[in-house]
């Protein structure tokens, strides 16, 4: 979402991603091709083995101005590095300390997306609260998304990651609907509990006072898919 257009070559020998001018981080920072070109250093040499496997095999790296990245993809050997360059988490350079980056830290990631980290009680809940200056809110491909003012993730049997976890999202000060509790589920999970890769889609209409309003819309929260296809965490 934070790239308005792609283009590549039928060799997938480059691939060029040009921003929407504007696309903003939550702090209202324009998001700029350093910002990306900083994302793709950092997370192939300090971030996830996922991310050092595949940005690695990046050639090159280069700015075509303030919106515009150019991957070179040659010998990568790889026809879908593209596509998951597209999913790459955008971070915003003038808010993340490489020197630092790896360290543990409970501070919350300034993100682009249409909610923010609002309470955090480690190892227990998180609360996200919808952000009112999201940029994308207009854009004609969130319609009927990000409708709840407020969502809570709760897990049980905290230190437990291998025990059965029951997550709880409630979701209060919706409008029209008031406190609703969304889902209530049980299954088991290994690993610690990560809220942000939980995804709950479709769309319920129902009728009140004669109308016709949509109760959840597509409430995607993806920590993953921070990059070009925005990150659900402003």
């Amino acid at each position: 979402m934070l790239a308005q257009s792609v283009e590549t070559d039928a060799a997938r020998s480059y691939v060029t991603f040009s921003l929407d001018p504007a696309a903003r981080f939550s702090d209202g920072a324009p998001v700029k091709a350093e910002d990306v070109i900083f994302s793709w250093q950092l997370l192939r040499d300090k971030g996830r083995p996922n991310h050092r496997t595949y940005y690695a095999k990046v050639a090159k790296a280069e700015a075509l101005g303030e919106q515009a990245v150019r991957f070179d993809l040659s010998g990568s050997d790889d026809r879908e590095l593209a596509l998951i360059l597209g999913l790459m988490p955008v971070l915003a350079k003038h808010a993340v300390k490489p020197e630092t980056f790896e360290e543990t830290s409970f501070q919350a990631p300034l993100g682009t997306g249409p909610y923010l980290v609002g309470e955090v009680d480690p190892g227990k809940s998180i609360t996200l609260k919808r952000n009112p200056d999201y940029w994308g809110r207009d854009l004609a491909i969130n319609r009927g998304l990000w409708n709840f003012d407020e969502v809570r993730f709760d897990r049980s049997d905290a230190g437990h990651c291998d025990r059965k976890i029951t997550q709880f999202i409630v979701v209060e000060h919706a409008p029209d609907f008031g406190a609703v509790l969304l889902a209530e589920r049980e299954h088991q999970h290994r690993g610690a509990l990560r809220p942000f890769e939980l995804a709950f889609a479709g769309r319920r209409r129902h009728r009140a006072a004669g109308q016709t309003r949509q109760r959840a819309g597509d409430l995607a929260l993806g920590g993953t898919a921070l990059g070009f296809l925005s990150f659900a965490i402003g």
